[in-house]
């Protein structure tokens, strides 16, 4: 999986923040709405620690993981009343907890070619464990067509660059993103460069193993009034046991 390095991980929260905006305030909403007014909540994938700051002032205690350390210091410096750890997505040690988040593709990353849907649905059997139940497991993930119509996209602000181009074979069910930074330094420009690999995971399939496992599931068109462009769902999953 790819853990984001500094100039990445400092651009995505830089330009992409409002995702995990908006999931904290739908999260806090749905654990409300639920009765959970106070508890914890793992974060994974927890980025800059938007979420957890959002979590946090509204009375909540979070548990954030990133494979990124560069993100864990910003979630750090964000939010420093929540607890944040370098780990990996599959194999942390998830608290008890009535609610885990996982927003930004974090279940689509590739960690081991070929685990797909083992993968997912072991975290899947992991993240109900953690929960209280009548908890729920919020995330979104990317399905077939994600990539469709974005073979390069770029943006840039005063100080930095990013240049994303996008691939996705048809019936792959695979979608690889290649990252191109740069960032001022000094009189000129560092350049990065970074390659994402994605499983894409079908709804019907996200919410079959979900059910398996013992969720009520609900998919979504975005977080909130944030809506998401096509081909990215999202899951409320509400722990039945």
């Amino acid at each position: 999986m790819p853990d984001f390095e500094r100039d990445l991980a400092a651009i995505h929260e830089a330009a992409f923040g409002d995702l995990a905006i908006a999931a904290g305030g739908h999260l806090v909403a749905l654990l409300r709405s639920r009765g959970f007014r106070a508890g914890r909540i793992a974060e994974l994938g927890c980025g800059g620690g938007r979420l957890a700051a959002i979590a946090i002032e509204a009375g909540y205690d979070v548990s954030g993981f990133d494979l990124s350390p560069a993100m864990v210091e910003m979630a750090r410096a964000r939010a420093p009343r929540g607890s944040f750890a370098v780990g990996s997505r599959d194999d942390v040690a998830l608290p008890p907890c009535v609610a885990v988040a996982a927003v930004g593709e974090v279940v689509n990353y590739v960690a081991e070619p070929g685990a797909g849907a083992a993968m997912l649905s072991g975290l899947i059997s992991r993240v109900r464990a953690a929960l209280a139940p009548g908890g729920v497991f919020l995330f979104d993930a990317a399905e077939p067509g994600r990539g469709a119509g974005a073979a390069s996209r770029h943006w840039e602000a005063e100080h930095w660059a990013i240049l994303v181009d996008v691939e996705e074979p048809p019936r792959s069910r695979h979608l690889t993103r290649r990252i191109t930074t740069f960032t001022r330094a000094g009189d000129g420009f560092r350049r990065g460069r970074e390659v994402h690999r994605l499983d894409l995971y079908p709804r019907a399939e996200v919410q079959a193993l979900l059910a398996a496992a013992g969720f009520a599931v609900t998919s979504r068109s975005g977080y909130g009034d944030l809506a998401l462009p096509p081909g990215l769902v999202v899951y409320e999953a509400v722990n039945t046991g």
